[in-house]
């Protein structure tokens, strides 16, 4: 329910649900329900009660110790600081947050945890940056977490609206409707969404629409109880009518917004936005609004906290140490502190290929890895061409991305991430627990969702040969394992798609075919499953020039006869 916007039957739900488990003794869904409680509540403006379920939950977690349970609620009270202004407390619980998020491989949390940042850099002018966070957190919403990525479009339409790139909000807006629409979030589309594009509209000129629409929003969110988002949209409705020449109007809505806004608890709202409508604050402070004097005294410390974050980025910035996200599956590729690395940077191609090499087999002598580089050249041109190699290395990534230690090289002491490291992780993990286990489900989706292709497929030397068919094997182990999953709970069409998702990597696995003819068969599409044992015996006569087995020949005599046994 309060995903879809009815907060309060959302609230009651969870109510009844925590008083279930309570009595029951799970302290994990306790404190997953005391967590989800936060989001409406603080959607209603109900910050102290949220503050008080939270800080029960923040007990059990760190009592319980589970790093997803942990990340969870170090990101609600991170949000929870963020709408009292305390900025400097709200990222150190969340960079303490994204930390047990990584430990957990929680990439839910991760998502969340990374926007939180993103909107404390954005609200202090560090545009750049939270744009590289907002696309953190796109890359692992934008296929699981719908509601989270129209808030991300929406977040980023905002700062190039501030920016005046109304045509770029615009586009980003546009998006986020259609994604909307295709997940059917109420919420979202009669909600937030015309919040944003109403206050697009305005600032590009046209004022009657944009009023138009922001006067929708603020009756759905009235309706809905989402007292804090309609605090925003009065604020905004205030900028406009002050756009539109309208005073009178433009302090009442200003006068509904920061009423609201006392009644919530949070004024962060007008903080924000306020910090671009410095004519309406001015307008309010002559009309007697006191609070405004509030927000401006506000404003002034953020754009404070923002000089003084951009001193000691300045400042530290030739000593931090780089963070490396490196993919090898589909495009070899490297994005250093949420730069991709050009590809001139590399200088050479055997470069990239060396980097690569030396992170999957350290720690590895120099002379090693002449042998599977330079076997032809002489011991000194060998030399030689390592270290050339290695320098290019270096210049791409940071001088001490890879460092040698009793004469073998390794990576440094960086902080990086891997996705390959990843996958294997969440196979192994899968690996340890039941087959039909949810959870070995959700790890094999997750490490499907990072197989982009073959491992370093631009490469041709024989040393990722090997590794490059096993992570494809484990690929393929994923998809026909979730696959199975589907099957079992009878979402044959979901199965087929698995199965065949599986067929693309590798066309010639006969138990795959079998597996999408039953599952036609199984649905009630009996001529799809003979078209499939046929399509099957074509393949292995043009690949192999051989029949299909006795099995699968069997099952296709079943299906033909309407009997499967």
């Amino acid at each position: 329910h309060a995903g879809l916007g009815r907060l309060s039957e959302g609230i009651a739900q969870l109510q009844d649900a925590l008083a279930l488990f309570r009595r029951v003794g799970d302290p994990y869904m306790v404190v997953n329900l005391l967590r989800d409680m936060v989001s409406p509540l603080t959607a209603q403006g109900q910050i102290d009660e949220a503050a008080t379920y939270l800080s029960e939950a923040l007990v059990i977690g760190r009592r319980l110790g589970g790093q997803t349970l942990l990340a969870g609620v170090l990101n609600n009270l991170g949000c929870l600081h963020y709408d009292r202004g305390e900025y400097g407390r709200a990222l150190a619980l969340y960079e303490e947050g994204l930390t047990a998020a990584r430990r957990g491989d929680d990439l839910r949390h991760q998502a969340y945890i990374s926007v939180g940042m993103a909107d404390l850099y954005r609200d202090t002018g560090a545009y750049e940056r939270a744009v590289s966070l907002y696309s953190v957190g796109w890359q692992i919403a934008q296929e699981s977490e719908p509601s989270l990525a129209i808030y991300i479009l929406a977040a980023q339409a905002d700062i190039y609206r501030w920016q005046g790139d109304c045509v770029r909000a615009s586009s980003l807006l546009e998006q986020a409707r259609q994604l909307a629409q295709e997940k059917g979030l109420d919420f979202e589309e009669r909600g937030l969404l015309p919040l944003a594009e109403g206050i697009t509209l305005a600032a590009s000129g046209e004022l009657e629409a944009g009023l138009s629409l922001l006067f929708s929003a603020a009756r759905f969110l009235e309706q809905q109880q989402a007292m804090r988002d309609l605090a925003r949209a009065r604020f905004l409705l205030a900028k406009v009518h002050l756009l539109a020449g309208n005073r009178a109007q433009a302090i009442e809505e200003l006068h509904r917004a920061l009423d609201l806004a006392d009644e919530i608890g949070t004024d962060q709202f007008a903080v924000v936005e306020g910090q671009h409508a410095e004519d309406l604050l001015r307008l309010g402070i002559t009309a007697g609004v006191a609070a405004c004097k509030v927000i401006v005294e506000k404003i002034e410390r953020l754009k404070g906290l923002g000089e003084e974050q951009t001193r000691y980025t300045s400042e530290m910035e030739e000593d931090a140490v780089s963070r490396l996200e490196i993919y090898g599956l589909g495009e070899e590729r490297v994005v250093r502190d949420g730069q991709p690395v050009h590809p001139s940077k590399w200088q050479a191609a055997m470069a990239k290929e060396l980097f690569f090499y030396i992170l999957l087999h350290q720690p590895v002598e120099r002379d090693a890895i002449g042998l599977v580089f330079w076997p032809d050249l002489p011991a000194r041109k060998m030399r030689n061409s390592f270290h050339s190699t290695l320098h290019r290395v270096r210049r791409a990534v940071g001088t001490d991305a890879v460092v040698m230690e009793e004469g073998q090289y390794r990576l440094g002491d960086v902080d990086y991430w891997f996705d390959v490291e990843q996958f294997e992780a969440l196979i192994e993990r899968a690996r340890l627990l039941p087959p039909h286990d949810w959870q070995a489900e959700d790890l094999r989706r997750r490490a499907a969702a990072l197989y982009h292709g073959d491992f370093l497929p631009e490469v041709e030397r024989v040393w990722c040969v090997p590794k490059r068919e096993t992570l494809r094997e484990m690929y393929l182990e994923a998809l026909i394992e979730v696959g199975q999953c589907h099957e079992r709970r009878r979402e044959f069409e979901m199965a087929i798609g698995w199965y065949r998702r599986a067929l693309e990597v590798d066309e010639l696995r006969e138990g795959v075919h079998r597996r999408i003819m039953y599952c036609y068969f199984e649905g009630g599409r009996r001529s799809n499953a003979l078209a499939q044992y046929r399509r099957c015996r074509k393949i292995l006569r043009q690949e192999l020039d051989v029949e299909p087995s006795v099995e699968t020949k069997r099952l296709y005599e079943q299906i033909a006869e309407k009997r499967i046994e």
